[in-house]
């Protein structure tokens, strides 16, 4: 079901973005993580049941907003960012961190949801926050033509 929610939504989440800063949808996307993750906390604490299955959709349906709202803006920032004989080791370099995130987040995850899956999705959206809000702060930094979408 997520996947098909990802499928229909692409096009008109990015209709949506299409005046927006990048990193304005970034971090908005960020706070949107973050508020998956509270959800995903709640339902660690909710009665098994009905209860923990409902907030469980809740919070994969808001999971699923927020990466529609992140998926094309974090792409063409990376792009736009680089300079133009860079790019491509500036895209692998976007790609290897994903990579290197997904090899070493199990581990971690799997250490603080053994010891309490709370702590879990509060270091989560902590970090999430934190991350969001430093986009802000670099947007100062970065070309104006990757932080602003094409105009057309």
């Amino acid at each position: 079901m997520r996947t098909l929610l990802v499928a229909a939504g692409q096009l008109p989440v990015r209709h949506v973005q299409r005046h927006a800063r990048r990193t304005h949808a970034m971090a908005l996307a960020g706070g949107v993580f973050v508020l998956a993750c509270a959800l995903y906390g709640v339902a660690a604490l909710a009665p098994s049941g009905v209860p923990r299955v409902a907030v469980l959709v809740v919070a994969t349906l808001v999971f699923t907003l927020a990466e529609l709202l992140h998926t094309a803006p974090a792409a063409s920032l990376a792009a736009g960012a680089a300079p133009a004989g860079l790019r491509g080791r500036y895209l692998a370099v976007h790609q290897m961190t994903w990579a290197v995130g997904q090899v070493v987040a199990p581990a971690g995850f799997s250490a603080l949801v053994s010891f309490s899956p709370p702590l879990l999705w509060a270091a989560l959206g902590t970090l999430l926050a934190l991350a969001a809000a430093g986009l802000l702060r670099l947007a100062e930094r970065l070309p104006a033509e990757a932080v602003s979408a094409p105009a057309g």
